[in-house]
């Protein structure tokens, strides 16, 4: 059974410390042994007169909440940086994944494309402008653009794309 942390504010004061000591004694009635109280912060003199006065442990101390790649749900599937981010997107969807770890051409970790990061590139205000595209073959332009290749040409394209609407209000979001 995996332990479950009950964590209140960054700086927390006597009420949070508290609240996470009552909470996970609450908790631990239906799963006993399973949540345990913790804490982001230094305890305040206070806080720390009023565990001592009723006998109680402080909640350990949890360093940083801070996600790390080792915290994230990654599948064993993942791809090189040469792949397109639609092609990312199709790969999260047919396989219902969150997370697909960018790997070089050694197989070494190199970033990380999200459900997060992925929506900021496809959703912006912005209904006009440049972007860069980055070299990819015909095919996968193609497959992007829902599009049908009718002269293949040898090699990889890129360049600038530009978009411009000429009524925003009716783009889609």
């Amino acid at each position: 059974m995996e332990t479950v942390l009950v964590l209140g504010h960054r700086q927390p004061d006597t009420d949070s410390i508290a609240s996470v000591i009552g909470y996970a004694a609450f908790l631990n009635q239906a799963e006993p042994g399973r949540y345990r109280a913790a804490r982001c912060g230094d305890l305040a003199p206070e806080t720390t007169f009023a565990l001592e006065t009723f006998g109680l442990d402080p909640p350990a101390l949890v360093e940083s909440v801070v996600p790390r790649v080792a915290d994230l749900p990654i599948s064993r599937i993942s791809v090189t940086q040469d792949v397109s981010v639609a092609d990312i997107a199709a790969l999260m969807e047919a396989h219902d994944i969150r997370n697909v770890p960018v790997t070089d051409g050694q197989g070494r970790l190199v970033g990380m494309a999200g459900e997060h990061g992925l929506a900021r590139c496809y959703v912006r205000l912005k209904r006009s402008g440049d972007r860069t595209l980055a070299p990819l073959p015909p095919e996968a332009l193609a497959r992007i653009l829902s599009a049908r290749v009718l002269v293949a040409a040898a090699g990889t394209h890129g360049g600038r794309v530009s978009v411009a609407l000429d009524a925003p209000e009716k783009a889609p979001e």
